[in-house]
């Protein structure tokens, strides 16, 4: 995270924004021609008897991958020669660099189902994190010997993930060899869901800096965006994935259906707190934060941080309601929800950003995750899930602190929202305990 911020800070908004966009792109498109590879793999390489059948499923994926590619190859060369004006600049100017960057991640994203379907999940999160760790500082040491030019840092990024795969690949070559391409009818269907998946993702990632950059032609823009967004997502990698997943143990595990609802009320409690807190506390000091860290020429993503802080809260809020929902056998509406969430993104995109540009932006991932959330209680209410009253609670403390901290008195957002939480006794000493029974003592079965 801290190397990061360095190298944000040197490059500037504009050359900043221009490796946004093309990194943003990149890994997403990636994620699109691994036609969900990972998740795929993971899933089926262990249910595999043979060495051979698993070589199989790892063939087919990379062959696929590899074909995909190729496809992709040919289409976007083609366009950046007969149609220039509609590839961004930054990207045509190191497109073949791009298209081997997109090939690389999509490489990446099949090695690691492989590695994870073999049970090698220990060994790969040792690369993964490798892999990050060194992109960051051979960017760094780019930034400092070639001057502060995207393409240094983009070039020294594709050069490390070059690295890993080659060593991922290694690691797995006997797996690897030419098929005939033909898969079961259940892995198809299965891969064409996690395709499907992968386009709502790749589509909802994307649209904020693809937007920004075609309506207001200027990566400066883009850079604004970025760097705002950075800290609430650094935030949320390091408290919210790791305080879910216990919650989602309990979902998933058949001793505990009797308590799911349970689970859900008091765990969305506990997340709504937590990241309410949070994100009220990135909203009161984005004023003081992004001038330390960045400097005054990202002054502009003062007011992306202080808009997009509020989607730690909306995310925290929401983290238990897709695994409860599988578990009551509802997934069909959270990918219907999906797609339309994607959808009034794009609406809300169009018509925030020509406005207000990159608080525009985040304006709108806020308001497509405030109904995304209002979709959800309807679902819980149809389904007589007793969570709704909380929730409105919990989001009308929040919009407190922040109608407080905006229009009146600075700084008292958290103040304010702990008083609203505290006044009306939404965490009691028994829930409290009830909560440490559910994780701390065994079942009895």
């Amino acid at each position: 995270a801290l190397l990061t911020i360095f190298v944000v800070r040197l490059m500037g908004p504009v050359e900043y924004g221009k490796f946004s966009l093309i990194l943003q792109l990149g890994v997403t498109s990636g994620l699109f021609l691994s036609w969900g590879g990972s998740g795929l793999l993971a899933k089926y390489i262990p249910e595999q008897m043979t060495a051979a059948l698993k070589s199989r499923f790892a063939s087919h994926a990379v062959e696929v991958s590899l074909l995909s590619c190729l496809a992709l190859m040919g289409l976007f060369l083609a366009c950046a020669v007969l149609f220039p004006s509609i590839i961004p600049e930054e990207i045509r100017s190191v497109r073949y660099l791009f298209v081997l960057f997109v090939t690389l991640v999509a490489l990446f994203n099949v090695l690691q189902g492989i590695f994870r379907g073999l049970g090698w999940f220990v060994k790969w999160s040792v690369l993964e994190g490798g892999n990050d760790f060194a992109a960051r500082v051979t960017g760094l040491l780019a930034l400092a010997y070639f001057g502060y030019r995207y393409d240094a840092v983009f070039v020294s990024f594709v050069a490390v993930l070059a690295v890993l795969v080659v060593y991922a690949w290694s690691q797995v070559k006997e797996y690897i060899r030419l098929t005939d391409l033909k898969a079961e009818p259940e892995v198809v269907r299965f891969a064409l869901l996690m395709l499907a998946a992968a386009v709502i993702f790749m589509v909802g990632t994307s649209a904020d800096a693809v937007l920004l950059r075609g309506l207001l032609k200027e990566p400066r823009e883009v850079g604004f965006y970025f760097a705002g967004v950075r800290i609430p997502q650094i935030f949320q990698s390091l408290l919210l994935a790791p305080l879910s997943i216990p919650f989602v143990y309990y979902f998933t595990h058949p001793d505990t259906s009797h308590t799911r609802e349970q689970v859900l009320k008091l765990g969305t409690k506990l997340m709504g707190v937590v990241c309410g807190v949070g994100a009220l506390a990135l909203l009161s000091l984005s004023r003081y934060i992004i001038p330390i860290l960045y400097g005054v020429s990202y002054e502009r993503s003062i007011d992306v941080l202080r808009i997009y802080s509020l989607v730690i809260f909306l995310m925290g809020l929401q983290a238990l309601f897709s695994p409860f929902i599988l578990a009551i056998n509802k997934f069909h509406h959270q990918v219907l929800l999906g797609a339309v969430s994607v959808g009034l993104l794009l609406i809300m995109d169009l018509i925030f950003i020509p406005r207000w540009g990159a608080p525009g932006a985040a304006a709108a991932n806020v308001a497509m995750l405030i109904i995304q959330t209002g979709f959800y209680l309807y679902l819980f209410w149809r389904n007589n899930v007793e969570i709704v009253k909380l929730c409105l609670v919990m989001m009308l403390a929040v919009g407190a602190g922040v109608v407080v901290d905006i229009f009146w008195i600075p700084l008292m957002a958290v103040p304010v929202f702990a008083g609203v939480v505290l006044a009306l006794r939404l965490f009691s000493m028994s829930e409290i305990s009830k909560m440490r029974e559910v994780f701390f003592t065994r079942s009895a079965v």
